[in-house]
């Protein structure tokens, strides 16, 4: 009795670990004005170092992959964590752009390890009967995520007028925080891999459809993702461009969290219940968010018309990013079998960055010879294709749920 109660523990704590050490908090709300009004980069230079970071994160996936296998599940999430710790120490500290490459090297690389979170979670769920809550704890640290950055979103810009260095002393405390959480919570299975199967493709043979299935969702992620970040960061450059103060920049990523939180808390819900169509409902949203974003820079004049539509692309923006990460982790559990799981997130990741690395070379040549609104527009294209492969997804596979189970289709 008193090991199941410690395992309750251990598998209710895994959410809190998610909530404070998913992410670099407070330095998000303020990256692209710390770094460029702080640190005196430029917009190019800032988005250079997510294009630098994407590029090491694509050259060592491989590697990377292998040494989560031969260290396993537990040790894993500590090198995540203590990456996020030195990422967020570089940015606080840095001189230079060498040196904000490093943290954003960093920053890229911990979620590499952090793939194997989800997986740690099944584990524990599936070792103590439980498998089928996966969703909702899932969906539990998505809200308390959601929750503790509205809180972040409020705050974060009056501690950046008070001190622009305040903000990221707290990202620090809560980076340091989660790595010390990390030694008191473990993979119960002991998250152990054979290196050699892992890599190896002939130990992992999957059904010709699910293979070409692997290959649509892979490539609906790369331009899903890579589409949403260079949304989520020029939503700040597109408030910036039409003359908006901190204070009122605060005050929409506020809403904008506001709405996020309102979505994760029946996330679980929308994922159960219209799963099949997210796959097309997702992307059209992203065409609508990225296009309130680049439009009214092009074609409306009003300051408050603009503000309005910009503030509604950025609230579209924030609020469908959970529900499209923890689709992805739904569809990769339930389709895909157990043994393939760590490959499979680590290809969502991997997917991830690759998406991240191609829009950033889109946008970053669209600025250098069109205006804000104009190089977004490239991406608003870009994001057609993503609608395309979900329109795919759903009419060859999701489609068939209507009158069939899981196992009968994959």
């Amino acid at each position: 009795m008193e090991k199941m109660k410690k395992s309750s523990r251990n598998i209710k704590l895994w959410p809190i670990l998610y909530v404070i050490g998913c992410d670099l908090l407070f330095f998000w709300v303020i990256n692209v004005t710390f770094l460029t009004n702080v640190k005196g980069l430029s917009y190019e230079q800032f988005f250079m170092l997510d294009l630098i970071a994407a590029g090491v994160d694509m050259l060592t996936t491989v590697p990377i992959l292998y040494l989560i296998a031969r260290i396993g599940n537990n040790a894993s999430i500590k090198v995540a964590l203590l990456m996020f710790v030195a990422s967020s120490v570089l940015f606080t500290f840095g001189d230079s752009f060498a040196l904000f490459a490093i943290a954003n090297v960093l920053y890229f690389k911990a979620y590499q390890f952090f793939i194997v979170y989800p997986i740690i979670l099944e584990n524990n769920l599936e070792k103590y009967g439980a498998k089928n809550d996966f969703i909702k704890y899932n969906a539990r640290g998505k809200l308390g995520y959601a929750i503790l950055t509205l809180l972040i979103a409020f705050c974060a810009g009056f501690l950046y007028d008070a001190n622009a260095y305040l903000p990221m002393y707290m990202c620090i405390g809560f980076t340091v925080s989660a790595f010390i959480m990390s030694f008191f919570v473990r993979d119960e299975t002991g998250g152990r891999y054979n290196a050699t199967k892992v890599l190896s493709k002939s130990d992992q043979k999957l059904d010709k459809s699910l293979v070409v299935f692997a290959f649509v969702l892979f490539a609906f992620v790369l331009i899903f993702k890579g589409c949403w970040y260079i949304g989520n960061h020029y939503a700040k450059i597109s408030l910036q461009e039409i003359g908006i103060i901190m204070q009122a920049l605060t005050i929409v990523i506020f809403v904008a969290r506001g709405v996020r939180v309102f979505v994760d808390f029946f996330i679980e819900k929308i994922i159960n219940k219209f799963s099949r169509s997210l796959a097309v409902v997702l992307p059209v949203l992203l065409i609508v968010g990225l296009a309130l974003l680049s439009i009214p820079l092009i074609v409306i004049q009003d300051f408050v018309t603009k503000l309005i539509l910009i503030s509604l692309g950025i609230v579209i923006i924030f609020a469908i990013y959970d529900l499209f990460k923890l689709y992805i982790y739904d569809i990769i559990v339930k389709k895909f079998p157990k043994d393939t799981h760590l490959k499979m997130f680590w290809l969502n990741t991997l997917f991830d960055t690759v998406g991240i690395f191609v829009a950033n070379i889109i946008i970053t040549c669209a600025v250098a010879n069109l205006s804000v609104g104009f190089a977004l527009l490239t991406i608003v294209a870009t994001s057609v294709i993503a609608l395309i492969l979900g329109v795919i997804m759903y009419s060859k596979w999701f489609k068939k749920e209507i009158s069939a189970t899981d196992d009968e289709i994959l």
